[in-house]
């Protein structure tokens, strides 16, 4: 049984401080994220990351730089599609595991996401 809190926070492409609650402070020491970032070519890549603003992980993986992980670099510029709070590390990495093992989930996510975002005419 997954131990990961079921409350969810999509991220639109605008990133405003409005759409993750007021309450929820992304840089609180020890709190652990699941996230979910894409690329325009239709890749994704799930993570976990702890005490980490998800908009500085991702500026990581669009940099680059050695903390992105190999499976990011030069493969963007990537989005920021979905973050998840997890009650601990090994929650965290439970969530982790299941979403990148699960493609379905993962295309929910993303169709969710660009439902959200894609401009209605």
């Amino acid at each position: 049984m997954l131990r990961h809190s079921t409350e969810v926070f999509p991220v639109g492409d605008t990133h405003s401080s409005n759409e993750i609650p007021a309450d929820k402070d992304m840089t609180e020491a020890g709190q652990w994220w699941v996230y979910l970032i894409a690329n325009t070519a239709g890749r994704s890549y799930v993570g976990a990351t702890c005490g980490v603003d998800a908009e500085r992980r991702l500026a990581e993986h669009n940099g680059g730089l050695s903390r992105a992980a190999k499976a990011t670099r030069g493969r963007g510029p990537w989005v920021l599609v979905h973050v998840e709070p997890a009650p601990d590390k090994s929650a965290a990495l439970s969530r982790e595991w299941h979403l990148k093992r699960d493609r379905r989930q993962r295309r929910a996510l993303l169709t969710a996401y660009q439902a959200q975002t894609t401009p209605r005419s």
